[in-house]
């Protein structure tokens, strides 16, 4: 296992991720500070910063060292993991503080799947126009 990730790999930090950020802590803290960014926008620009901007690059970083990857842009893979892992019922619960999250484990050991293959080794995938070649980096 590539350093800087914990037990459980990428599906462990994924589940873990979802698990908090959709948890009864963060959640409630993420409304109230989208909420009053415009009257507050010092506040909210150092909480992203502290809290998702700094997991995002953490999240680089450690993929950035998978073996088993080909990470040409790490800061667009965490963006890509983060966002598979999370983004569709973190849209959901943002907008509808009565919506229970669905299977939170499930939908993000499913985003590492989509992640796994979209970034494994030895694939062809088109970023920005350009074909990335899959070889190990």
């Amino acid at each position: 296992m590539a350093t800087g990730l914990a037990d459980g790999g990428l599906e462990g930090v994924a589940v873990r991720l979802a698990g908090a950020v959709l948890g009864p802590r963060v959640l409630p803290l993420r409304r109230l500070l989208i909420g009053e960014s415009r009257r507050f926008p010092d506040l909210a620009r150092e909480y992203y910063d502290r809290a998702p901007g700094l997991v995002m690059r953490t999240l680089a970083s450690c993929l950035r060292e998978q073996p088993d990857l080909t990470v040409d842009d790490p800061d667009r893979a965490a963006e890509h993991f983060a966002f598979l892992v999370l983004g569709a019922p973190l849209d959901r619960a943002l907008f509808d503080a009565t919506a229970e999250p669905a299977d939170v484990e499930t939908t993000a050991l499913a985003g590492v799947a989509a992640f796994r293959r979209a970034y494994a080794a030895g694939t062809e995938r088109v970023e920005a126009g350009r074909t990335i070649s899959g070889t190990s980096s």
